[in-house]
This record gives structure tokens, C-alpha cells and sequence, in this order.
């Protein structure tokens, strides 16, 4: 599903490549914002970012993540629950994955609507 709304994401961007956007208030020629794109690009990523953390690997709204044991011989699509502490740094623990997701995707969110409201002279 990501694949798909990255392909769809390509494809606006292909068609929409002169916005209005994309053009100086000043002059009113052709130019780009990079802060805004960043901001912009920063604050989606964050959104997938927290929404895969937050919704996915824990099972509130998908079907979780595969966990199997140390070997890899047994395994199976679970739930799971955040690890917040330092246990999370352990790659054994999948709890990690889920906490390191949702706490990426906030600062990301944060990073992108920051870039987006803090605007140079």
C-alpha cells in the first residue's frame, strides 16, 4: 500500500510540477522554496513514520508485525506494545520497533511543521 501512494505521489508530482507554489510572490517568476519543500517532505514522512509505528506494528488499525524467536525457526504476525525504556535497545525485543516508529514520526511531524511555520527574512 506505501508502494502504491508513493507511485501516486511520483505521478502528482510529474503532472503538478508547475504550481503556483513554485513561484517567487515578489517577482513572479519561476522559483523553489526549498524550506516550504523540506518542511512539506519532512512532515508527510513523519506522518507515514508515526501512522506504521502507531497504527501498524501495534495492531490498532493492521495486523502487526512478524516476531519469531532468537533462531528464526518459529514465528508469527502479532501485535506488539511499545518498549519506552532501554530494554526497547535490545534488537530481541520487538516492543523497540514500535516505540522507535512513533517517536521518529513526532519528532519528524514536529521537525516538518517547524521548517514550515519558521520562515527566513
Amino acid at each position: 500500500m506505501f508502494s502504491g501512494l508513493c507511485f501516486l505521489a511520483a505521478i502528482w508530482h510529474w503532472v503538478y510540477w508547475d504550481l503556483e507554489i513554485f513561484c517567487d510572490e515578489r517577482t513572479g517568476k519561476p522559483s523553489l522554496d526549498l524550506p516550504k519543500i523540506f518542511g512539506i517532505h519532512l512532515f508527510l514522512s513523519g506522518v507515514a513514520c508515526f501512522g506504521f509505528g502507531a497504527f501498524h506494528v501495534t495492531s490498532l488499525y493492521g495486523p502487526g508485525i512478524w516476531v519469531s524467536d532468537p533462531y528464526g525457526l518459529t514465528g508469527k504476525v502479532q501485535s506488539v506494545n511499545p518498549t519506552w525504556g532501554t530494554e526497547g535497545f535490545d534488537p530481541f525485543v520487538p516492543g523497540g520497533i514500535a516505540s522507535h516508529h512513533i517517536t521518529a514520526g513526532t519528532l519528524g511531524i514536529l521537525a516538518g511543521l517547524f521548517h514550515l511555520s519558521v520562515r527566513p527574512p
